[in-house]
């Protein structure tokens, strides 16, 4: 059930119990509607659905008999069938009954009197079930007409069913129509409520979750602090309520790529779950992927391998059934070992990843995809180009099959092969796949995004096999700018592109533009891998090297 049923069934619930002037239904027992209602409702409670409904429409036919046909008391009988046929799943009765109960109450109250709008409540409910969303649209917005005319724009009542309409608009993907509705019903219950109330809290990340949405990232980040300390001034400093919030405004601080601030909220979240659970709970290991996550964004990547490690032992210990989380995390640490030039580690990660997520997700699932595509860059590394082949078919197969052949997923394994055809000297059939894969991810991503500087990279180095200098220098300039303003000056993926750059200048005697992209490697190598790493001392020679060739030419 969505959060708009789960919300508007206990109203009516309530509602149903209840007279419009809020009097018990049931007062006066001994009267044959009232104890039809009783019994209707008792048998409900026990299971005997038929006898419930046979019942409720006993209580139907008294009411009209009794009170007249037109009577409110008649509408609160047909609002009981109804909400009977609803909690059975019966969705076209339960609205056909609420819909007279409506009409019904409009003839015995008038069409303005504020209980005639909490059964319209109940029916945009109806139709929020049945998938009628333009009807629950309307009738909502008839509701709060209704409500502001003769309750007035500030009314609690009037805020709620606003805040009844956002959410609908927040189901079906209209943020920016529920925007304005969220940001006005925020000022009215600051109003009434005063700043800071503790309710004001959730609104506020509601509020944020729907700028994130629409990338205001800016006016996200400010509801999300306001919220933050709210709850922070009511529930204290260290209660685990905090996660979430904490968790909320982390994730958009990463998305925002400011790492670093990001990284300090995971980690205070993660101390609050430590306190509240203890060490070893299952629930921590989530979080703590969070913190490896963001730590490797960061450089930080010792404590990065930490947290990897210490969520798949917490996994492994407990048994609860998170393989596929467990799957992915290890799938992370491997990547982040060969990315530390750390392949003996990363190999026999990647393979019990693929074994787990094969059996706990399918032979075919895209996640399986993954693995098979990481393993087979592995191998590639490695030398091992047969097996990498045959690894990236099967990838290729189920991204084509699963995803469709125009999905960005699509263009990782191709673009691989590609990459292995260029080395075998297969240069026709390194193009083809080097140029699909290109198109399908300029067509799915846009021209800026980080893979299209893995694709131009590999395309500019096909262009350099084929003696096409200028070309080759062209795509490798535009791949590191790509890369420089998505993840900054200082990201590892920058390595390839800059190095092979290096290495096209030198190759046509460039000596001084070749310098000191070699110079700027080695400060991104030194950073991730250590001063003493072998990959540092070959750097160094090649720069030695370099100039020796310099001097000589």
């Amino acid at each position: 059930m969505n959060r708009f049923a789960k919300i508007i069934f206990t109203a009516t619930l309530i509602g149903s119990l209840l007279a419009p002037t809020g009097e018990a239904l049931f007062a006066a027992p001994g009267d044959l509607w009232e104890t039809l209602n009783t019994k209707a409702f008792s048998y409900f409670q026990k299971g005997l659905h038929d006898d419930a409904i046979h019942t409720a429409e006993e209580a139907v036919k008294v009411a009209v008999e009794t009170f007249g046909p037109d009577t409110d008391k008649v509408a609160l009988s047909f609002s009981n069938l109804s909400l009977f046929h609803r909690l059975r799943g019966d969705l076209p009765k339960a609205e056909y009954h609420l819909r007279m109960a409506v009409r019904i109450r409009k003839n015995a109250l008038g069409a303005n009197h504020p209980a005639v709008t909490d059964f319209m409540m109940s029916l945009a409910d109806l139709y929020v079930l049945e998938k009628k969303t333009a009807m629950a649209e309307q009738t909502l917005k008839e509701v709060v007409a209704s409500r502001e005319k003769h309750l007035g724009k500030a009314h609690p009542d009037v805020i709620r069913s606003r805040d009844r309409l956002a959410l609908l608009f927040e189901e079906t993907g209209r943020i920016d129509d529920a925007i304005p509705l969220r940001e006005h019903s925020l000022e009215q219950w600051t109003q009434l409520k005063g700043e800071g109330h503790p309710d004001l809290a959730e609104y506020l990340a509601q509020l944020a979750r729907n700028y994130e949405q629409v990338e205001r990232s800016e006016a996200a980040r400010k509801a999300y602090e306001q919220a933050l300390a709210i709850w922070e001034s009511s529930e204290g400093f260290d209660n685990p309520e905090l996660v979430r919030p904490l968790n909320s405004l982390a994730g958009l601080s990463r998305s925002q790529r400011k790492p670093e601030e990001a990284e300090a909220l995971y980690r205070r979240a993660l101390k609050l779950q430590v306190k509240a659970l203890g060490p070893d709970h299952p629930d921590l290991a989530a979080q703590m992927v969070k913190v490896a996550d963001v730590s490797r964004e960061t450089f930080n990547y010792g404590s990065s391998e930490k947290y990897y490690l210490r969520a798949i032992e917490i996994w492994q210990k407990s048994q609860t059934g998170a393989q596929a989380q467990m799957a992915e995390a290890m799938n992370d640490l491997a990547e982040l070992y060969v990315l530390l030039q750390r392949h003996y580690e990363a190999m026999p990660l990647f393979e019990k990843s693929l074994s787990i997520r094969q059996k706990v997700l399918g032979e075919k699932h895209p996640a399986v995809a993954d693995s098979l595509n990481n393993l087979a860059r592995l191998h590639q590394l490695q030398g091992n180009s047969a097996k990498a082949r045959a690894l990236l078919d099967q990838a290729l197969e189920i991204y084509e099959e699963r995803l469709g052949p125009n999905h960005p997923k699509v263009a990782d394994p191709m673009n691989s092969l590609g990459i292995l055809y260029l080395e075998e000297g297969r240069l026709e059939e390194s193009h083809r796949l080097l140029e699909q894969a290109l198109r399908i991810r300029e067509k799915a991503l846009g021209h800026e995004h980080p893979k299209i500087a893995d694709s131009l990279t590999a395309m500019a180095t096909l262009h350099f096999r084929k003696n096409e200098y200028r070309q080759a220098e062209t795509l490798y300039l535009r791949a590191v700018n790509i890369l420089e303003e998505n993840e900054g000056s200082r990201h590892p993926d920058l390595t390839t592109p800059l190095s092979n750059l290096a290495g096209l200048y030198r190759f046509q005697g460039l000596y001084s533009k070749a310098e000191p992209l070699y110079i700027r490697v080695l400060g991104i190598w030194e950073t991730m891998l250590g001063p003493d790493h072998p990959h540092i001392n070959t750097l160094l020679k090649d720069i030695a090297e370099l100039r020796r060739e310099e001097k000589k030419g």
